[in-house]
């Protein structure tokens, strides 16, 4: 009886990981229901099951879930603790998934992982084909009407139909992308549909005209190739893509608007309207650096960070009186708030898995931090709950597997 119990609860565990994997189409709330859901059946499968974590498991635990802790220690300086609360809970999966995966040691497995990181890329795809598909039929939102087609009617009217922000889809469709990529550089099975797949998720992540998702992009295919291929081959696979990157630049119309900005735009703090992702980034970036020389060690608290970073903005022009821009640099972020323990967590929450993924060749698991590590130097990847739970999730679910690799 214990036995078949056992057997349902590592069943109900698996398929409640699978169901965390589609977090691409899932909204927000249902999103927290599926966690935890997830987070109940892993617990039952514990007690069922018990497994004493290892003392490596709960430090890489603790360790995954630094900055939500230090978020928990920096309440007690916030002068609104239910504004401040508020704040602190959208980063409750940076714990609460390592926990499940490592300390309560979820049953999964390789094979889960691929199930999952296929469910993933799917998913992905009917995030895309639902957004792309809602603008074929209906076209832009009529509040950007006045803009055509152009990148910013694009990506808000494909956020306004999806409810994922432009930058947060791209996350999702390059991400399935690259597990696609290493999945077919294992040679999995299905070759065929995973390579159809992968093309398809890469042309929608282009559309979308992301620029650090895209770059970042090519950044992860050449750590992938480099990982699990011969130097000639990595060498001639880099060249490769950095040629398809540069005609998709060219020739997908959104993607070349948002690239020539760069080159276009005033490098200069704008004062009147209209702005765009480039210039309005210079102001952001004044007051993000003035800010931390005030409070380079000890933070200047996370419920400060934004009212300091409105105030300072709006005193620079009024061009940033319409609406709230955060630091848009993930490690600026957390060392703004939380001080020079803000930054080690940071640095320590990418760059110590990445070594151990690279020494261990989990072509999988460096993708995926090479990838999430670049966004997150141009958004605030762990201030959203799209951005915590994707890398909380699948992060947990990568580290928790990496050692059972085969080949």
């Amino acid at each position: 009886m214990t036995g078949a119990s056992t057997d349902r609860s590592i069943v109900a565990a698996r398929w409640a990981t699978l169901a965390l994997a589609a977090m691409p189409v899932l909204g927000m709330r249902p999103m927290v229901a599926v966690i935890a859901g997830w987070l109940a059946v892993v617990a039952w499968h514990f007690v069922r099951h018990p497994r004493r974590p290892s003392p490596s498991q709960i430090r890489w635990t603790l360790l995954f879930g630094a900055g939500f802790l230090l978020m928990l220690l920096d309440l007690t300086r916030a002068t609104e603790l239910a504004v401040a609360w508020a704040i602190v809970e959208r980063g409750a999966a940076l714990l609460l998934l390592p926990v499940g995966f490592l300390a309560l040691c979820a049953p999964v497995d390789l094979r889960t992982r691929q199930q999952a990181i296929d469910v993933f890329s799917v998913s992905a795809l009917l995030l895309g084909l639902f957004g792309y598909g809602h603008l074929i039929w209906s076209g832009p939102s009529p509040q950007f009407a006045d803009h055509g087609l152009d990148a910013y009617a694009l990506r808000n009217s494909f956020a306004l139909y999806t409810g994922v922000h432009g930058t947060y889809a791209a996350y999702f469709l390059y991400l399935g992308a690259l597990f696609q990529a290493v999945s077919i550089l294992d040679h999995r099975e299905g070759r065929g549909w995973r390579s159809v797949l992968f093309t398809l998720l890469v042309i929608m992540g282009a559309v979308l005209a992301a620029r650090m998702p895209t770059m970042a992009f090519l950044a992860a295919l050449v750590a992938m190739w480099w990982t699990g291929l011969p130097a000639a081959r990595a060498l001639m696979a880099t060249v490769v893509a950095l040629a398809v990157m540069t005609a998709l630049t060219m020739f997908v119309p959104s993607l070349r608007e948002r690239a020539a900005q760069v080159w276009t735009s005033e490098w200069e703090v704008p004062t009147t309207r209209p702005i765009n992702s480039v210039n309005v980034r210079i102001g952001i970036t004044y007051c993000a650096v003035g800010l931390l020389e005030e409070h380079p060690i000890a933070g200047m608290g996370l419920a400060s960070v934004q009212p300091a970073m409105d105030a300072c903005q709006q005193g620079l022009s009024p061009v940033y009186a319409d609406e709230q821009y955060d630091t848009h640099c993930q490690p600026l972020h957390w060392w703004l708030a939380f001080g020079l323990p803000g930054l080690a967590a940071f640095l320590a929450l990418f760059l110590l898995p990445l070594r151990l993924a690279w020494r261990e060749r989990d072509t999988t698991y460096v993708v995926f931090l090479v990838f999430l590590l670049l966004c997150s130097l141009t958004e605030n990847l762990l201030a959203r709950q799209w951005g915590v739970v994707l890398f909380a999730g699948m992060n947990a679910l990568l580290f928790a597997t990496r050692r059972q690799r085969t080949g």
